[in-house]
């Protein structure tokens, strides 16, 4: 008897602690949550409901908020030239990682410890710091206002190399030995053998590229200055001027630019956590 009501008490201290745990993951799930429930609820209401009420629900919901700020703000025009910056940027970034991260993981050359301080130091350095200097040399290759200005300096980055390298060091060294042994060379064994297995970092840093390329805003400002280069973080600034800010089109606008980064990280979730947690050890 007593050995089961300790059991039973066990039972019930387990479940208690899995009630406040799940109560506390729920509470900050809401606060997460918040900003984009607010944002959506008044993407669909009128400017006079967004300045009066702007915690309420809509009095009628306004689905055209969307059609009028896709038409009026040129959000398609934007939305293209957001596209056509992050592929590249994601591509050639998950190239350049990758082959970075596996040579300072599984190869052997000089100058490798100074190198990865160098990489290393660059995520220190913030890009406010060298913004003045990269706008030279942008202007100097005549690459202001122009769409391979923010491509170019986007591409590859410390973080990218760091998150495929932690990865690549978690495979077991006899993967590649026994591919080596079959008469693979290095190359070989990248792209045969740890490339394929590498999948969930690849894609944390396919969502990590993306989202920072889509969401960029600071660069594209320095860079691009005619409306017809403008990417969709700076096609939302269109609806505020100086006296006057269409605030239901601004949400609506935001709403629009969002669904992206939400579609990208919903369709590779499973192996984006993976991804991180496998990386994160290193």
């Amino acid at each position: 008897m007593r050995d089961t009501s300790l059991v039973s008490t066990g039972l019930r201290h387990g479940r208690l602690g899995m009630a406040v745990i799940y109560g506390i993951l729920l509470f900050f799930t809401v606060i997460a949550l918040m900003p984009f429930i607010w944002t959506l609820l008044n993407s669909v209401k009128t400017n006079n409901e967004i300045m009066g009420a702007p915690f309420s629900l809509p009095q009628k919901f306004l689905w055209d908020n969307y059609r009028e700020a896709w038409t009026t703000g040129r959000l398609g025009v934007y939305f293209w030239n957001s596209v056509v910056s992050a592929v590249p940027v994601v591509v050639v970034s998950i190239a350049i990682s990758s082959l970075a991260g596996y040579a300072f993981a599984r190869v052997s050359f000089w100058g490798k410890g100074v190198m990865l301080f160098l990489f290393l130091f660059g995520l220190t350095v913030p890009f406010q710091a060298k913004v003045i200097h990269l706008y030279y040399v942008l202007m100097s290759l005549r690459l202001l206002d122009n769409l391979w200005g923010i491509i170019l300096p986007s591409i590859g980055g410390p973080f990218g190399i760091f998150l495929m390298r932690a990865f690549f060091m978690q495979l077991p060294n006899e993967l590649s030995d026994s591919a080596k042994i079959d008469g693979c060379s290095e190359l070989a064994v990248f792209t045969r053998v740890m490339f394929p297995l590498a999948q969930p970092a690849v894609v944390s840093l396919v969502v990590f590229s993306f989202m920072g390329i889509w969401n960029e805003y600071f660069l594209p400002l320095i860079v691009l200055t005619s409306d017809a280069r403008r990417t969709l973080p700076l096609g939302v600034v269109h609806f505020q001027s100086r006296y006057y800010t269409d605030y239901r089109l601004v949400f609506a606008a935001l709403v629009l630019s969002i669904i992206p980064v939400v579609i990208v990280y919903l369709a590779f979730q499973r192996q984006f956590i993976r991804g991180v947690a496998v990386g994160s050890y290193r």
